[in-house]
């Protein structure tokens, strides 16, 4: 994993107090700047303590792919639930650099569900997530693994993880039922670290998972200059649903962004909805430089 962008990515955690003088993580709901706005109102039951076993109220650091340069890809999932943590080294034990680490693991080893255990019967978000970012990055050329259909191999899907940045765009964790974040959460939590990180990592192209509060709030407070370029319509069984390929402004520069359903909500895993990707990034003019 490369280290590259970590100096510039502590600086900007710590300038924006989430990390204190001895470089450690604060705990973000008592202690973040923005801490009283995004918690006000909330039952204390939700206030995960600093002890929190799971890290839910920890900054956790982006996973970086050791290749990530190449593909400037991010993916911006919503939050960690309770699996956060600071930690940057290379074989981290806790947070996003542990759980990337953990994920192209199972995508070597074949597996599709990741993260059982205990009670918990694992998720399918990782890899629908990194199906999508594997499609882009392979109908761009970046790939050397070959596929065909819309079933990413387990080969691709850990290609892919050394080629792309995944970041989470709210930090706090709400203890209970999917650790559902508060509207000042989706408001303050991304023009406040989201946007540093992602000026930092500079991304030619980003996949955004979940249409509503994170697309919206990503339009809204984190970079609020695009247009809709290009977007398809998916039948899910009864249901619809939307991909959509936006062009944004980072800075002064484009970014080709899509939104798609949060593989967590009904039918978001679907197979459709990554060949409605495939072919939405097939007729976008760009190529591997």
């Amino acid at each position: 994993m490369t280290q590259t962008f970590d100096p510039q990515l502590v600086g900007a955690y710590r300038a924006r107090g989430l990390l204190d003088d001895g470089g450690r993580a604060v705990h973000l709901p008592t202690a973040c700047p923005r801490c009283s706005a995004c918690w006000a109102g909330e039952d204390p039951s939700r206030v995960p303590p600093p002890d929190h076993k799971g890290h839910a109220g920890r900054l956790s650091a982006p996973w970086i792919g050791y290749e990530y340069q190449r593909g400037r890809l991010v993916v911006v999932l919503e939050n960690l639930r309770n699996y956060g943590g600071w930690d940057l080294r290379a074989d981290a034990d806790k947070g996003m650099r542990y759980l990337g680490r953990c994920a192209r693991a199972g995508f070597s080893e074949g597996h599709r569900v990741l993260f059982r255990g205990g009670a918990y019967a694992g998720t399918r978000v990782w890899t629908q997530a990194v199906s999508y970012a594997a499609t882009w990055l392979a109908t761009s050329r970046f790939l050397t693994t070959t596929w065909s259909g819309v079933g990413v191999p387990g080969a691709a899907l850990a290609e892919a993880m050394d080629l792309i940045a995944m970041v989470q765009h709210v930090r706090c964790s709400p203890l209970g039922h999917r650790s559902n974040a508060s509207a000042a959460m989706w408001t303050e939590c991304g023009r406040h670290v989201l946007r540093d990180e992602l000026r930092i990592l500079g991304p030619a192209r980003m996949i955004v998972l979940g249409r509503d509060r994170n697309a919206g709030a990503l339009a809204a407070h984190v970079l609020p200059h695009g247009r809709v370029v290009h977007e398809r319509t998916v039948r899910l069984g009864s249901r619809t649903s939307t991909v959509r390929l936006e062009r944004r402004m980072l800075e002064d520069r484009s970014v080709d962004v899509a939104v798609v359903q949060h593989p967590a909500s009904p039918g978001g895993t679907s197979r459709a909805l990554v060949g409605a990707l495939r072919d939405l990034v097939s007729d976008l003019d760009e190529g591997p430089g």
